[in-house]
């Protein structure tokens, strides 16, 4: 509307170009004539912006987006709801040049320090007369590479607990956090807290004395009373 005038478009003109009425035009092109400007929208601060530094840093040393945000979780003042928010400015960041070369970041896992475990299903097998749905239960210690495997009927709490405990008596290693890998039941991600992607905010990594603490396991399961760096 402004250019228009500038033109010298008539008011009649304008108004049938932007299909507003005449009275809305004339009082619009008086305040452009009074001098006013058009409104400046201002967004609220971001989450990340008293990270945003450290963000830059980390893709700058060539670290993942999953690491930089395991990395600030750590701290007691990081929002936990922002997973999705820190790929975006990783992302944002190597854009505009934060990061020169694309870097593949090695990951390290000291001894005993994290297991990952998942559920794959399986096929459907014969059991009491009726087929039922099995499920291969792995859980795996990146630093070795051993895995522990196997076949339960269900993914229900109890039986992830089950298998945990008969995962840290064979492998003679209590591990420092434990990792799902790609847990799909949703009442394991209800029991994890964890309610989907929406929830992408919170970690999936978690020390194991948290873990068996919100699945109610720590009276079945033994933990070390100190950091025993891997060992039982």
């Amino acid at each position: 509307m402004r250019l228009w005038r500038d033109l010298g478009v008539p008011r009649r003109e304008i108004a049938r170009r932007t299909q507003l009425d005449r009275k809305t035009v004339n009082r619009a092109i008086n305040k452009i004539e009074a001098g006013a400007t058009a409104p400046v929208r201002s967004s609220p601060g971001s989450k990340l912006a008293p990270f945003l530094e450290r963000i830059t840093e980390g893709v700058a040393a060539g670290c993942t987006a999953q690491s930089i945000y395991e990395e600030l979780s750590t701290d007691p003042t990081f929002p936990g709801s922002c997973h999705d928010l820190v790929k975006r400015a990783a992302r944002a960041i190597r854009a505009g040049g934060g990061s020169k070369h694309r870097v593949f970041e090695r990951l390290a896992h000291p001894p005993g320090a994290e297991a990952h475990f998942d559920f794959g299903e399986l096929s459907r097998v014969p059991h009491f007369g009726r087929e039922v749905r099995t499920w291969a239960f792995v859980m795996t210690w990146p630093h070795s590479r051993w895995r522990f495997e196997t076949v339960v009927l269900d993914q229900a709490v109890p039986t992830l607990v089950d298998c945990i405990h008969a995962a840290l008596i064979v492998s003679g290693c209590i591990p420092e956090r434990l990792g799902d890998d790609n847990l799909l039941s949703a009442m394991l991600r209800r029991a994890l807290g964890r309610c989907g992607a929406a929830a992408g905010g919170v970690t999936r990594r978690r020390t194991l004395g948290n873990m068996l603490t919100d699945l109610n396991a720590c009276g079945t399961l033994v933990t070390p009373r100190s950091n025993s760096g891997g060992s039982t």
